[in-house]
């Protein structure tokens, strides 16, 4: 048996490190994907869920084994499956992605039935020539429910202005009619005293 140089055993040790690195760096990037808010999820050219982390739990309501290996469809309402998979067609086909690296709003449901929405920012990558998606997903139920209590506040203010204008305007409309009934009187009044 050979006695191995130092350098050997350098190179070794360095390999070794490499990996320790690569190991740690896997680590601390699993740690922040499970425990992120925000669903993550990735995906396979085909649309089959080939990881999901605690915050897609939490959103969506599903265990991982129940959505593991299954379409991303089950988390689709039904009447917008259709695009998806129209999308995914067409991504396979041409490699044409039109809304990967945008951040778009649209309807996610949740396992017990409920449509909520949510905003899906999409990535995709290959890897030995095999395209794979990953969708980061916030579900936007209290921003959106604000929106609309905003919306709402800027109509009733509008409605208050326009009668607070109107009021204004009657208002005036009485001083004058009080400044003129203030004018007759006044010369009703001068000559008699």
């Amino acid at each position: 048996m050979r006695k191995k140089s130092i350098q050997e055993f350098q190179v070794e040790l360095e390999q070794l490190q490499i990996q320790i690195e690569d190991t740690q760096a896997e680590l601390q990037l699993r740690a922040v994907l499970q425990t992120s808010i925000d669903a993550i999820i990735m995906s396979d050219q085909s649309g089959n869920i080939l990881s999901w982390n605690k915050g897609a739990k939490t959103i969506f309501g599903y265990e991982d084994y129940e959505v593991l290996n299954q379409p991303l469809t089950i988390l689709i309402p039904k009447e917008f499956q259709d695009a998806h998979l129209k999308g995914m067609e067409r991504v396979t086909k041409s490699g044409i992605v039109s809304i990967i690296g945008m951040t778009v709003e649209v309807v996610g449901l949740k396992k017990n039935g409920t449509r909520f929405p949510i905003e899906l920012s999409l990535s995709g990558w290959t890897i030995d020539g095999k395209p794979f998606y990953g969708g980061i997903i916030r579900d936007i139920t209290e921003r959106k429910q604000f929106e609309e209590k905003l919306v709402q506040s800027e109509t009733d203010l509008q409605a208050r202005n326009q009668m607070l204008e109107e009021v204004n305007q009657e208002i005036a409309l009485k001083n004058q009619h009080l400044q003129i009934l203030s004018s007759k009187l006044s010369k009703y009044l001068s000559p008699q005293v």
